[in-house]
């Protein structure tokens, strides 16, 4: 039996003692803010978490999206809004524990076959909950935490970025093959050798301005077999930029064949996928799922649909918290401003920024340019000082 068939065997548990547990169908207060940290400068949820950055808690987002009906769920937001961040708090949480979560871990070449360490479970996890003990998610919701943390596989695919070979990529140096059993590391070399000869394929067609032809669905059907033999958990697949290719393929001429591959590759992940648990799909614009026929798994949520605690009367459902996570509300621009120590007078100065506003229900700011505003009001403020 290999390490991650035992690591199976044994339900995690979290020995932090949360503020009372509240996992009970429809009583989750998706209202609750927590500010963690003070140092800025940390813009990925693991940096700010282990550095004592400046993070606006929006770790409740595991719970919305593992509990909505639909198997597929599709955000859309502006660049800025936080969508890598809560792609790296989905991934943090849910993902099975890998090499890059023992300490002091580096990034290990594919050919390092042999000098890979290998994974303590305990160690990696305990590495791992640390970054969750402060959230809301274990604080508040503690029974699902433990049901949750560290179970299900995750395949993360960025459609900017080489698509499934950088998937495969991340899966093959995050384990060592010498803690694999006869299945799990048949599949591990299929995985290691395809990627290895696809790589020099696409370096061959650039050097020789050829067209390279290999379909990403051979690519996947490797990279599942290898996910699945690692875990018995259905896998989540989150798809980041998905409409960058299309965005950028018009008007090309290879845009029809292209698009073609790439409707077949989200096909198979996303549509008649027995080993899929759930997929997010997060991009700027408007995606074509009418062109996948997934109407009867997908939940669209275009990010800003007016979705603030306050101005409702009942209880936000699990699309309109999943909308709500994505940048910040008004309240929670001021409370970043306080724990900053941002005078009153200086605090104007978010009002002429203003944020976006998407409608009737408020304004939802640009996380990124709150944070550069922010530190340009802290730079105003330390060069008075220095001036007196």
């Amino acid at each position: 039996m290999s390490f991650f068939e035992t690591m199976q065997e044994k339900k995690p548990t979290c020995d932090l003692e949360g503020n009372g547990s509240n996992d009970v169908e429809g009583a989750v207060d998706w209202s609750l803010t927590r500010i963690h940290g003070s140092n800025t400068g940390y813009p990925s949820f693991k940096q700010a978490m282990k550095n004592n950055g400046l993070f606006i808690d929006k770790t409740l987002l595991c719970k919305a999206f593992f509990d909505i009906k639909e198997t597929v769920i599709c955000v859309s937001a502006p660049v800025g809004f936080g969508m890598l961040t809560n792609i790296n708090i989905l991934e943090s949480f849910f993902h099975v524990v890998t090499l890059n979560d023992m300490p002091a871990s580096t990034t290990f070449g594919i050919c390092c076959y042999h000098n890979k360490p290998e994974i303590i479970p305990e160690t990696a996890k305990a590495q791992r909950a640390e970054l969750f003990e402060p959230t809301l998610l274990c604080q508040q919701l503690l029974p699902f935490f433990n049901d949750h943390f560290c179970q299900h596989p995750v395949i993360r695919i960025n459609l900017a970025v080489r698509n499934v070979l950088s998937a495969i990529q991340q899966w093959v140096n995050s384990f060592n093959p010498k803690q694999l059993n006869d299945k799990q590391k048949a599949c591990y070399d299929i995985l290691s050798k395809t990627y290895a000869e696809i790589t020099a394929d696409l370096k061959n067609c650039r050097d020789n301005q050829q067209d390279y032809k290999t379909s990403p669905k051979a690519l996947f059907a490797c990279l599942s077999d290898f996910v699945g033999s690692i875990s018995p958990e259905r896998y989540i697949v989150i798809v980041d930029n998905c409409d960058m290719p299309f965005i950028e393929l018009q008007g090309k001429p290879w845009d029809n064949e292209i698009r073609q591959m790439l409707l077949e590759l989200l096909l198979q992940m996303l549509k008649d996928n027995d080993r899929l648990l759930k997929a997010l799909l997060v991009g700027t614009y408007a995606f074509p799922l009418n062109e996948l026929d997934l109407d009867s798994v997908v939940s669209i949520n275009p990010a800003f649909n007016g979705c603030f605690q306050q101005q409702l009367k009942h209880p936000l459902t699990n699309e309109q918290a999943i909308a709500s996570m994505f940048g910040y509300t008004e309240s929670e621009v001021y409370e970043v401003a306080e724990r900053l120590n941002i005078n009153e007078q200086d605090k104007l100065l978010f009002d002429y920024y203003g944020g976006y506003n998407f409608g009737y229900k408020g304004s939802r700011f640009n996380c990124a340019q709150v944070f550069s505003c922010a530190a340009m009001i802290k730079g105003h403020q330390s060069s008075k000082l220095l001036s007196v």
